[in-house]
């Protein structure tokens, strides 16, 4: 979602170029407060709740950053997307090394970088096809709110991911 803050400046808050370097910095900002936060307690949260709580927290940034007009709710939002996206990302990653066995982890890893970096461009052409349908106000808003509804189908259905919490086995 921040791929489209060009547009998020422009079309939301109406303001300039200097704004989007603003913005897109406090989405840095929370991610390298999020991951210095996983180095300090990590170990003591499950992967399975830090995921989910990624998710949620990313979809209420989401909602948050273009629930009003005022930049500064913006900086607020962007900077909760930075959280999420650190949270989720170590822990996610973190389940992966723990459970694949040596003897594959790489070639995982490489599928899982892979296929979370594709998620990137598809995300853009289709948030910015959206915007440029309805707008980038309830095309983000949308977004937001289908990150959390995810996040109930994995609580539900999914064990609320429980699995990212197993060990891999010693081999």
């Amino acid at each position: 979602m921040w791929q489209l803050g060009a547009g998020v400046v422009a079309e939301v808050y109406r303001a300039d170029e200097k704004r989007l370097g603003t913005l897109i910095a406090m989405f840095g900002v929370g991610a390298v407060a999020a991951g210095m936060a996983m180095i300090a307690i990590g170990d003591r949260v499950r992967r399975s709740r830090a995921t989910l709580s990624a998710i949620v927290i990313y979809g209420c940034g989401a909602l948050v950053s273009v629930s009003a007009h005022t930049f500064v709710v913006g900086i607020v939002g962007f900077a909760l997307m930075g959280v999420a996206h650190s949270i989720g990302a170590v822990s996610s990653t973190m389940s992966l090394q723990l459970q694949v066995d040596e003897d594959y982890r790489g070639r995982v890893l490489a599928l899982f970088v892979m296929f979370s970096f594709l998620g990137v461009p598809l995300g853009s052409l289709i948030g910015g096809r959206l915007g440029d349908t309805i707008g980038l106000q309830p095309t983000l808003a949308s977004f937001g709110l289908l990150l959390i509804v995810y996040a109930v189908v994995l609580l539900v259905a999914f064990d609320s991911l429980s699995c990212l919490d197993k060990r891999g086995s010693t081999a």
